[in-house]
Order: C-alpha cells, then structure tokens, then sequence
C-alpha cells in the first residue's frame, strides 16, 4: 500500500486503512501527532503532521544529516511527504534536496515514524544522569560534519536574550520580587506570591547587589565551543519506553549552540505542559557529571580540543546563563499572560511562572559564590 493512501487531503488518517487511531498531543498549529494501525498488518506507527513543507522538511533534513551520527534513541522514519512528493524510508535517505521547496502551508505535510510504544516521563535522579550521558555523547559529534546545520534555534541566541533583559531590568527583577504580581494574588490554596515562589527559603539580594548581578551579566560572554544542540530538550520530549529506553524525541531544531542550552533545557527551563521539580543538590550534580564526561578528548577535523573551561568557569557560566534566560521566561510568560488570548491557558502559564521563579530563585542563592 502507497503511504499517501492512508491520509486524507485534508491530512487525516483514512479510516478505511487505519484503526485504533489515538491521539497523543496537539501542536500549537492544532495539529495532532496520533498513533495509529493498519488495518493490513496490525502494525502501530505515529502520524506526524505539519503546517508547511518547510517544517516537513526541517525534520526529514535532521534524519538524513543528523541522525546518523546518533546512537538509537530516536524513533525511525518510515516516510514522509511534502504534498507534491511522498518517500518511504529507502527513499528519504537521498532525496530530500532533490526537489524545490514551496515554503506555503500544505494539508499534505507528513511524517509517518516508527512507533516506540508509550513513554514514561517520570524523570527521576537516574533519568536524569542518564540523560546527561546521552547529551555529552551528542556533544561531542563533530559539528562541521554535519551538513546545513542551523545556527539559530527557534529561541532567541544569548546576545539577543541579554540585550532584551538589560533593556527592561527592572520589570524582570520586579517579576521576580514579586511586584508585578497582578494575575493571582493568592493561588487556589490561598497561598501568596512569596510564599509559593520560595523567597522565604533563598537569599534576596540587595539593590546594590541586584545592580553588581545586572553588571556582570552584561559583560557575559561565554567562550565555550559551540556543539551539536537538540534545540527543545523539554521535560515532554524524552522519556523510558516500555522496554526502559531511554528515548528523545523530535530533534526538528538541533543546530549549533552554546552546551549550556541543552543543559538549561534540562535542569531549568520551564514548560507549560510539562511541569517538573528541580532542587539545588540534583542540579549540582548534574552539572558535575556533565562537566566530567565532557572533559574527554573531542575530534574537530584534524584538530583536538577539550570542552577545556575548569569546573569554576563551566559552573559560573552554567549559572549566569540560566539567571538570564530564565529571567527572559519572566517577561515572555508575563507578556503571554496580559494577552487576551494567549496560545497557553493561564493557569498553565501561571504554574510555569512559578516554576521559573523556584529555579531562578535557587540559581541566585548560588551567585554570590561566583
């Protein structure tokens, strides 16, 4: 059977060659990834749609350039389609720049992926440090073998982050204290701003000290290598398979970044969807074990370097990048909620405020020690 014959022209899944069709989560397109079967040979897959050919095409050119230099932690492609042209596997593997690109929104836009079974997302201390091996094993890929490896994520880079929190310092701090706090008051447990944030349990600086903090984020500039980055390392996106694999998911934004984005990603950066905890021991030793596996020898072309910062610099840099990025989330979550209708519901948007604020709040505890 011809893989296009399973998807409508409207991009759903015929039901006259699928059954048992669930869906698992529903992108901010409206689109829905959904496992489903053929009804030929009882076979699950996943069914992936998209918007446009050039966000099809985003991925497929991930699985031809990028994956190959993985290790198995990431669902086959079986095929995909554009609208105009449909691959099976054997297929895509050579032809994904054979063609031009219309960049227009198509109901046709596809992946059809081997399906791994449901995850488990519940991240514990050993999923964590599992994750952590994996991310330095990726790392360590020579990045100028990749070919038409992005630069650029779907967030903004560092200079463009740091410029815009310098900009409106004041609000971001004021988030952060608390002042800006006009959405809720009191959460459904009655409990307040301060009380949920964890101020009480964290050193506050003061405003000269705010004001040293501001200063030397200014002058942040990491010299770190940039690496291979999966680019959306949520808390949604990776997780143990029913055989207890560690799998990750949608590697569509890998590009070349700073290794603290991954990282971030990991231990601090907040989601709407995906809540989750972290605490100041973990974070530490993540970062430890992070920094000691990635102090192996790494090949770029002929030459050979080490991620070569000391364990000092590599934490102070971890540090000051969450501090901004997260300090960035405050203003982005705070813009999303004064809209009338924001893409997230607000007491998602709530609950990841909060959430950043916990981590934000742990990371400043330790920068006077920086």
């Amino acid at each position: 059977m011809e893989w296009t014959a399973i998807v409508t022209r409207q991009g759903q899944l015929h039901r006259k060659w699928t059954t048992n069709i669930e869906v698992l989560y529903t992108g901010l397109h409206g689109l829905s990834v959904q496992r489903f079967q053929l009804k030929e040979n009882g076979q699950s897959y996943i069914y992936k749609p998209f918007a446009t050919v050039a966000d099809v095409m985003r991925e497929v050119r991930v699985y031809q350039q990028v994956m190959p230099w993985l290790s198995e932690v990431y669902p086959q492609l079986i095929a995909y389609s554009t609208g105009t042209e449909t691959m099976g596997n054997k297929e895509a593997e050579t032809s994904a720049n054979q063609y031009a690109i219309d960049v227009s929104a198509s109901s046709g836009c596809w992946l059809i992926l081997e399906d791994i079974g449901t995850l488990s997302h519940h991240h514990t201390e050993q999923v964590l440090l599992e994750m952590v091996n994996l991310m330095t094993q990726w790392h360590r890929i020579p990045i100028q073998n990749i070919q038409e490896l992005p630069v650029q994520g779907q967030k903004p880079p560092l200079s463009a982050v740091k410029d815009e929190v310098l900009q409106n310092w004041e609000q971001a701090v004021g988030l952060l204290n608390g002042i800006y706090d006009a959405h809720d008051e009191h959460d459904e447990h009655g409990q307040g701003m301060e009380e949920r944030s964890g101020r009480a349990q964290y050193y506050i600086p003061d405003p000269q000290k705010w004001d040293s903090l501001r200063d030397e984020l200014r002058q942040f500039a990491p010299e770190e290598s940039l690496v291979l980055s999966h680019g959306d390392l949520h808390t949604g996106n990776y997780g143990l398979n029913p055989e207890g694999r560690l799998i990750v998911l949608d590697w569509e934004h890998a590009h070349a970044a700073l290794p603290y984005w991954d990282l971030y990603h990991l231990l601090d950066m907040s989601h709407p969807l995906f809540p989750r905890r972290m605490n100041p021991t973990l974070r530490q030793k993540l970062l430890q074990q992070y920094w000691q596996q990635t102090r192996q020898t790494i090949q770029f072309g002929e030459q050979d370097h080490r991620l070569s910062l000391d364990w000092r610099i590599f934490y102070q840099d971890y540090y000051r990048f969450a501090i901004l990025y997260s300090l960035w989330m405050l203003l982005l979550i705070e813009w999303d909620l004064l809209q009338p209708q924001a893409i997230w519901p607000h007491p998602q948007l709530l609950a990841q405020r909060r959430e950043t604020i916990e981590h934000l709040w742990q990371c400043i505890e330790y920068w006077p020690e920086l």
